[in-house]
C-alpha cells in the first residue's frame, strides 16, 4: 500500500495540471450566439446547435406575446 501511495499522488497531480490547461482554453475562448429559426421542442434545437456549430442551444420565449419560440445557439468563436 506504502508503493501505491506515491503513485496515486502521481496520477492526480498529473489530471490536475491537465485540468487547468483544458479551463484555460476554454476562458480564452469568446461566446458568440445566433438563432436558428423556430424552435419546435428542446431536444431538436440542442441537436441542431450541437451539429451546425457544435454548441448548446435552447429554445427562447419573446417578451412579446402570439410570437414563436426562437432556438438560440450559443458557440465558441475566435
Amino acid at each position: 500500500m506504502a508503493k501505491g501511495l506515491p503513485i496515486s499522488y502521481l496520477l492526480f497531480l498529473l489530471l490536475a495540471l491537465i485540468s487547468v490547461e483544458h479551463m484555460v482554453l476554454k476562458v480564452d475562448a469568446n461566446t458568440c450566439y445566433t438563432t436558428l429559426g423556430a424552435c419546435p421542442d428542446e431536444e431538436a434545437c440542442r441537436k441542431a446547435c450541437k451539429q451546425r456549430l457544435h454548441g448548446q442551444g435552447y429554445c427562447e420565449y419573446d417578451a412579446k406575446p402570439n410570437l414563436p419560440r426562437v432556438c438560440t445557439c450559443q458557440y465558441n468563436c475566435s
